[in-house]
């Protein structure tokens, strides 16, 4: 019974003795194994080019993102993790990249991503840039940062200011052509509201007419008002609830009506209620002079 329990045990030191045995054998190819790879690395290291790494950071600020309505639209609301994840997929876009590139003339130094094999299409050359461009939103702020990998540490640094510059134009550019649309899309809505079709058409009969809502512009004195200059309008700031600082939200009324009370509610449950702060107007028959 011992004898039989004591075989495995006897087995295995047979396995040990047997590798420290091929050990003591092989240990010259062992050594001449380590140091081949060690030279190898060493070679590796000594060949490949020196990568310097520029890093810079940009704060993201949240605006407005109120987007307007149109028929057959619906507006939507980026939350503040979306806002984020927007830019810093936006910083490394290929349209971003190429902007780099082609406006610094980085495509002619010969230097400049010495691993691609010119000609080269714009497409290859954002791509390959990509490689070496990292963004990453910082834990529980508003900072992105940007990290740039060259093989000269000034052209590292100039590719990582570039990049937020660039940034910076073309975010300009999409919100002035966002505030070109808007304003556009408010003069053909004021004009479409005070043509014939709607407010001015001969079925009224120069009945009483009266229009309210959400105008979305910011200015008392825009677009809309100087189209519906025939009425009169009552409004007051009105969006946010919480922070009113904007007259969005209005009432026009025509000449043969008056204004008698006009409110703005600012109560805890209409901070509630709606981004709007509810309005109210009491309109009576003018009386003629």
């Amino acid at each position: 019974m011992n004898s039989s329990q004591q075989k495995p045990n006897e087995t295995f030191g047979s396995d040990i003795r047997s590798a420290i045995g091929l050990l003591r054998d092989k240990w010259w190819l062992i050594f001449l194994s380590g140091i081949g790879a060690g030279i190898a690395g060493a070679v590796y290291i000594a060949l490949s080019p020196n990568i310097y790494r520029a890093q810079t950071v940009i704060q993201v600020e949240q605006g407005e993102q109120k987007i307007f309505k149109s028929e057959g639209t619906d507006a939507h609301d980026l939350n503040w993790e979306e806002i984020l994840k927007t830019t810093e997929q936006s910083l490394t876009s290929s349209e971003l990249l190429l902007a780099v590139i082609k406006h610094n003339h980085l495509d002619r130094d010969p230097s400049f991503l010495p691993a691609l094999k010119r000609p080269v299409s714009d497409t290859a050359l954002a791509e390959a840039l990509a490689i070496h461009i990292s963004t990453q939103v910082r834990r529980d702020t508003r900072l992105i940062d940007i990290t740039v990998e060259d093989q000269k540490p000034a052209r590292a640094q100039k590719i990582a200011e570039l990049l937020v510059t660039e940034y910076i134009h073309e975010n300009f550019s999409r919100q002035l052509e966002a505030s070109e649309m808007a304003y556009d899309f408010l003069r053909q809505q004021a004009e479409r509201l005070a043509s014939n079709s709607i407010l001015e058409n001969p079925s009224f009969h120069n009945a009483p007419r009266i229009l309210l809502g959400d105008f979305n512009e910011k200015s008392r004195d825009g677009i809309v008002n100087h189209t519906l200059a025939s009425f009169q309008c009552a409004t007051g700031r009105s969006w946010t609830a919480f922070f009113p600082i904007v007259y969005l939200d209005r009432v026009y009324i025509s000449s043969d009506l008056k204004f008698d009370d006009f409110h703005i509610y600012r109560t805890g449950s209409a901070l509630i209620a709606s981004d709007h702060a509810p309005i109210t107007a009491v309109v009576l028959k003018a009386t003629a002079p």
